[in-house]
C-alpha cells in the first residue's frame, strides 16, 4: 500500500497526489475491497491462537493489530485509507532517530493532496500493482515467518 502511494506521488501532476487521483486508482480501490476481510481473518487467527508465541502476546502485536484494524475501517474510501497509511508512516518515522534527530516522513500533506519529501529513500523502481510485487524486508522476514508459523495459518 505504501509503495503504491510512493508510486502515485512520483507520477503526480504538479508533484501533488490529489484526492481525485487517490479515489480513482484501481489498486487503492482493490485494497479497500480486500483489506477488511483479510484483517478480520488475521484478527480471528490471533484470537484463536493457543501457542506461546501468540497467546497473551497482545502487547507485542497490539499496536500493529490496532493499525490494521483502523486501516480496514478506513476502507470505505481510498483517501481515508491513504490518510491512515501515511499517518502510520509518519508516526513510525518520527519514532526513529538519525544522528539524534527524528526522521522525517517520505510523504506528507501538501496543498491539494500528498507530496514526496526530500527525505525519501528507497522504494521500488517499478509500478507495484499486487502483493507479489513487494519484496519482503530481509531483516523482518524471520519474525514474520515465525508469526505466521505460530498462528498455524497457511501462506
Amino acid at each position: 500500500m505504501f509503495e503504491r502511494i510512493l508510486f502515485l506521488c512520483q507520477g503526480a501532476t504538479g508533484a501533488v497526489l490529489t484526492r481525485a487521483v487517490q479515489r480513482k486508482d484501481a489498486v487503492l480501490q482493490r485494497v479497500c475491497e480486500e483489506l477488511p476481510a483479510k484483517v478480520s481473518k488475521l484478527a480471528k487467527l490471533f484470537d484463536r491462537s493457543k501457542t506461546g508465541h501468540l497467546s497473551g502476546g497482545d502487547e507485542r502485536i497490539g499496536e500493529v493489530r490496532g493499525f490494521l484494524e483502523s486501516a480496514a475501517a478506513a476502507c470505505k474510501e481510498p483517501t481515508a485509507l491513504v490518510d491512515a497509511v501515511v499517518g502510520r508512516h509518519t508516526d513510525v518515522q518520527h519514532g526513529k532517530l538519525d544522528r539524534g534527530r527524528r526522521k522525517m516522513p517520505w510523504v506528507e500533506a501538501a496543498a491539494g493532496g500528498l507530496a514526496l519529501t526530500s527525505t525519501r529513500v528507497g522504494g521500488l523502481s517499478f509500478e507495484a500493482t499486487g502483493p507479489e510485487d513487494i519484496l519482503p524486508h530481509p531483516y523482518r522476514l524471520g519474525a514474520a515467518t515465525a508469526l505466521i508459523n505460530a498462528s498455524g495459518a497457511a501462506v
